[in-house]
């Protein structure tokens, strides 16, 4: 009985170990810097530093835009999985023609997976041009 007790308590460790393991591949937040003004889900983010938070089971997640303990935006998001790393961190940004930028992807710097946001986001690597702090723009 008491081996039976300690096999499975073994087999519990190593099955925690492997779902910590897994789970910190991606993560679910890291640092991001937008260096112009963008929205994403009706929302208005200025140039500065966020921290993002996302949750959800599969590709499908939700976004949370935070400075410090503010939650100042929420979006719908897919996590994707790329091929190779990515050498920075940046934003992937579209123009409506009008001035104003929408927020279509969230690549980091280091990773091999990106936050990608609305539907057209699944086009932004198509033609894209960088533009200065890491920001690329879809025009």
């Amino acid at each position: 009985m008491r081996t039976a007790v300690k096999g499975g308590v073994t087999l519990t460790l190593a099955l925690m170990l492997a779902v910590s393991a897994f789970a910190g591949t991606k993560g679910n937040s890291a640092s991001f810097d937008l260096s112009n003004s963008v929205q994403i889900s009706g929302n208005h983010l200025a140039p500065g530093s966020y921290r993002l938070k996302w949750e959800g089971s599969g590709p499908d997640v939700h976004v949370q835009f935070t400075q410090g303990n503010r939650v100042l935006a929420t979006a719908p998001a897919k996590l994707v999985d790329v091929d190779s790393k990515f050498d920075n961190t940046s934003a992937v940004t579209q123009s409506d023609g009008q001035g104003a930028r929408s927020l279509l992807e969230a690549r980091f710097g280091g990773k091999k997976y990106k936050l990608v946001f609305g539907q057209e986001s699944t086009e932004a690597d198509k033609s894209m041009k960088t533009s200065g702090g890491g920001d690329s723009t879809k025009e």
